[in-house]
């Protein structure tokens, strides 16, 4: 189980493996929208990078595609 914490109502929202794929554009598209601060961005960041890496994700949506890829330029200027 990984958590994963929503800055707006400070709830946590657990996610199996199978519901971070299933959600995936979804919670690409709630940490996009969100301001988080920097060491959960990190945390969150490393879950998504951890999945993608491990369960070998495939983009085929193009809109996903685009998130994570914003997504990976706003990480980068985080940890640099």
């Amino acid at each position: 189980m990984y958590t994963l914490i929503k800055k707006t109502n400070k709830k946590s929202a657990k996610f199996t493996k199978r519901s971070i794929l299933k959600n995936y554009p979804k919670i690409l598209k709630n940490l996009m929208s969100t301001a988080v601060d920097t060491s959960l961005t990190h945390l969150i960041l490393r879950v998504i990078v951890y999945r993608q890496n491990n369960a070998k994700i495939k983009t085929t949506n193009a809109r996903t595609h685009i998130l994570f890829f914003s997504l990976r330029l706003r990480a980068s200027a985080l940890i640099f």
